[in-house]
């Protein structure tokens, strides 16, 4: 849409800049220009950042910043978890993501509101396979992580679980 783009990864692993590095082991500058879907219009940046080279005063133009947080919610600096307009939240399907009444995922997305009251939270599935042979399966997981989440959406009505027939990553 013409917006220029901070992905700034959060993650100590810092797996996000790999991606977007043709040399893994560098730690070059990671961004790739998008080019304008429209003639005659600019395109846009998308450049990934570690947590210790983002400052908000140096990027005055970037008005869509996404956060790859780490997976140990404590971790996440608080202050940029008050800021988040929406999150993402991955998940699997499979039965210990589903376990204890869905826990992993109402557990993420009550740490959240802690922090945020504001936020738009939606659950994504992960690495889902939709083979024939998983449908029964995927059937009876989804169904009951959906279950739980429409439960907890009861007391905070921004979370939700996206179904994997709209978006899923990886598959």
């Amino acid at each position: 849409q013409g917006y220029d783009v901070i992905l700034l990864d959060l993650d100590p692993d810092r797996n996000l800049r790999k991606l977007f590095l043709e040399d893994q082991e560098s730690d070059d500058d990671a961004s790739l220009y998008v080019p304008s879907h429209k003639a005659g219009e600019l395109g846009a940046t998308i450049t990934v950042l570690n947590a210790d080279e983002w400052d908000e005063l140096s990027y005055p133009e970037v008005k869509i910043v996404i956060c790859d947080c780490s997976p140990v919610l404590s971790e996440n600096p608080k202050g940029l978890v008050k800021k988040f307009n929406y999150c993402v939240i991955p998940t699997t399907l499979n039965p210990l993501g589903v376990a204890k009444n869905g826990d992993v995922m109402t557990r993420t997305f009550k740490h959240i509101r802690e922090i945020n009251g504001t936020a738009e939270m939606f659950g994504l599935i992960n690495c889902f396979n939709a083979s024939k042979s998983m449908s029964k399966r995927n059937n009876i997981l989804l169904s009951a992580l959906s279950k739980y989440i429409n439960s907890y959406q009861k007391a905070d009505p921004k979370c939700q679980l996206i179904h994997p027939d709209y978006a899923k990553i990886r598959r």
